[in-house]
């Protein structure tokens, strides 16, 4: 309870005492009998019971209602960790879209397509009005889960996961926001705002610091998405994006670690006049759903297999097209929208890959073949 308000009764609402116009035996919130005890004709007509009060006195709830805010909640308007929020009854799935490392993309209208990228390299997995979602590749050496009967021929994977997550938003003042996340500290990220004149940072945390608001119009958390693993969450109003810590089985028999993206385009996505860009954002607004190259996992002699796939067919360009320049935060690469004033969506009739129809539920995704992966599909 606020301190200003008494434990017991609200200042708001009168203490429940009878009016002394009321005898005790009929309480104010009683009306009188409507047929009164029989009784001798009194000698003369008894006077007229007084009329109960125009505004009898209302017992005051038990726990009183506590005041509302005075500022608005500083938290995302929703977390989700893992899944999608489910929509409201009636109205069309959201589609959305994640990347999980060796990896495994598909669009936010469905279709998949895989892409190695190159190691070291920061790409754009999203391109939209002042924000950009980058992500590192790393290169590496995996097997396969035992619950994969891939597994049975395929003893070793030369791939490459999601190392690092890159999250850049311009706010409405002017300055950026730079959030890093990384598997290494699964359970932080670090938070940066820089302008002309200052820059300025601080960790994320659940014990501590979990969430943070910028200018009312920014909100950035991090969440619990399972007994032992902690979310980042990021919203700005036009899209919700997710990191999320993964591991993997590496061929040396040790755990490697990755993350993993899920993107969600918000309704300011869809009526923006400037069409989003990157290895998924650039879906967004496809008419059909783009299968591109996917890497077949068929094992050489020595039961071995290195990915190939380059996105081909599904995006637009090469993938060195989605190469960030001048740092993992840039938002510089030849699609880049972070600072469009309009663009057209793609045009899917000049993409090579197969055409196929719109699933109920378009989503695009972007993820590895981890003990994790085949335990959850």
């Amino acid at each position: 309870l606020p301190p200003s308000l008494p434990p017991s009764l609200p200042p708001s609402l009168p203490p429940p005492s009878l009016p002394p116009s009321l005898s005790p035996s009929l309480p104010p919130s009683l009306p009188p009998p409507s047929v009164p005890p029989p009784s001798p004709p009194p000698p003369s007509p008894p006077p007229p019971s007084p009329p109960p009060p125009s505004n009898p006195p209302v017992e005051p709830p038990s726990n009183p209602p506590s005041d509302p805010p005075s500022d608005p909640p500083s938290d995302p308007p929703f977390d989700p960790p893992s899944n999608p929020p489910s929509e409201p009854p009636g109205q069309p799935p959201l589609p959305f879209g994640s990347a999980k490392a060796d990896v495994h993309f598909a669009g936010l209208k469905g279709g998949r397509f895989d892409v190695r990228g190159k190691d070291g390299k920061s790409y754009a997995i999203l391109s939209a009005p002042g924000l950009a979602v980058n992500a590192r590749f790393k290169e590496t050496s995996f097997t396969l889960p035992s619950s994969d009967i891939r597994s049975l021929a395929i003893k070793r994977v030369h791939g490459s996961i999601l190392s690092e997550a890159f999250i850049n938003i311009r706010l409405p003042s002017g300055s950026h926001v730079h959030v890093h996340y990384s598997p290494i500290k699964q359970f932080v990220a670090h938070v940066q705002v820089v302008n002309d004149e200052y820059s300025t940072g601080l960790w994320l945390d659940l014990r501590s610091e979990r969430r943070i608001t910028f200018e009312d119009k920014v909100h950035i958390a991090m969440v619990q998405a399972s007994r032992n693993k902690a979310a980042l969450n990021v919203v700005d109003g036009a899209w919700n994006v997710t990191v999320t810590p993964g591991i993997y089985r590496l061929a040396n028999g040790g755990i490697g670690q990755r993350v993993d993206l899920n993107l969600i385009p918000m309704p300011a996505a869809f009526t923006s006049p400037i069409s989003p860009h990157g290895l998924v954002g650039q879906s967004l607004h496809d008419d059909v759903a783009i299968q591109g190259s996917i890497d077949q996992y068929k094992p050489d002699a020595k039961g071995e297999y290195a990915t190939s796939a380059q996105g081909e067919g599904a995006i637009e360009g090469s993938i060195e097209d989605y190469e960030v320049k001048d740092g993992p935060f840039s938002t510089v690469f030849r699609f880049d929208r972070f600072d469009a004033t309009v663009a057209a969506p793609r045009d899917t009739s000049l993409l090579s890959g197969k055409k196929l129809p719109l699933g109920t539920r378009p989503r695009g995704i972007a993820h590895s073949d981890t003990p994790e992966e085949a335990s959850s599909s």
